[in-house]
């Protein structure tokens, strides 16, 4: 069961009296806070020591009074300034914390990063060396081989002219060779006279193909090959008696051995026949030659 105030015993002769009492003690209060706020702007310790007199004296109307009279104080505004910005600096300090954590994993990364960076730089400034290097050597090596090859390229040039010069004078001993047997052809079917000429001829074509060879056998050093043995250069050229001394017992061979080596080249050679003349066939060399020798009947 609740009571009213009328039920409680002096409860309205105090709140009567109350109410008289708070009437000027509060308008004494306000003006007094309102002098202090001025202070405050001389000395904060006076307002705070004048504060808290006041709260004290305003308990006495009441708690509810003396909250609602000093809450617009300087004090309690700057008691809740206070801790409105202590919040927004603990989120602040929070959120830089937070933030200045993420900027030293991204520091630390960076740092990793450029660490790594300037191992590659090193490892990269270690391959250019060695490149330089390497291309140093190269343009050392190409210029040692451009000035072989163009001592490879004279050397091949002198070659190439005394290989010329080789084949030019072995062209024309080889043509005169021809020209000279072609021309023998006639004197060396003369019978006995033409002996004479065969052995010149054989003794000229001896002196050329050892002519020849000693030219080859230049130009085979030339080539770095060696040389070919001439041993053939060696032989001598028998004499008209010996000559006739081997006809006797070696024409008939020696016809069949040039017969043999005529059919063995690849070009139509004509061949010697391995018989003795007829005598028509020897009247037919003599007489031109001895027709009007008394001793040969033409």
């Amino acid at each position: 069961m609740t009571m009213t105030s009328a039920e409680l015993p002096g409860s309205t002769a105090r709140s009567t009296g109350l109410a008289r009492f708070a009437g000027p003690s509060l308008l004494a209060l306000v003006l007094v806070l309102g002098a202090t706020n001025v202070a405050t702007v001389l000395s904060a310790s006076f307002h705070d020591l004048v504060f808290e007199i006041v709260q004290r004296a305003l308990q006495v109307a009441g708690a509810g009074v003396a909250e609602d009279v000093t809450r617009k104080s300087l004090k309690r505004i700057a008691e809740a300034r206070t801790v409105k910005a202590t919040a927004t600096l603990t989120d602040e300090n929070r959120a830089l914390k937070s933030r200045n954590q993420a900027l030293s994993t991204l520091k630390a990364d960076i740092d990793a990063r450029h660490a790594k960076a300037l191992a590659e730089v090193a490892t990269l400034k270690d391959q250019g060396a060695k490149a330089g290097e390497e291309i140093e050597r190269l343009t050392a090596g190409h210029a040692k081989a451009q000035a072989e090859l163009g001592r490879i390229k004279g050397v091949r040039a002198a070659e190439s002219t005394s290989a010329k010069e080789m084949a030019t004078s072995v062209r024309a001993r080889i043509g005169k060779g021809i020209a000279r047997s072609y021309a023998a052809i006639p004197a060396e079917a003369v019978p006995y006279i033409g002996i004479g000429v065969t052995l010149s001829v054989a003794a000229l074509d001896l002196h050329d193909a050892c002519q020849t060879m000693k030219e080859i056998n230049e130009l085979m050093k030339l080539l770095g090959q060696g040389e070919e043995n001439a041993d053939f250069c060696g032989m001598k050229t028998p004499t008209v008696p010996e000559v006739l001394s081997r006809m006797k017992t070696e024409w008939k061979g020696s016809v069949e051995r040039v017969a043999k080596e005529a059919r063995a080249v690849s070009v139509k050679v004509t061949a010697p026949e391995a018989r003795l003349p007829s005598a028509a066939e020897a009247r037919s060399v003599i007489c031109p030659v001895v027709s009007r020798v008394h001793w040969i009947a033409c």
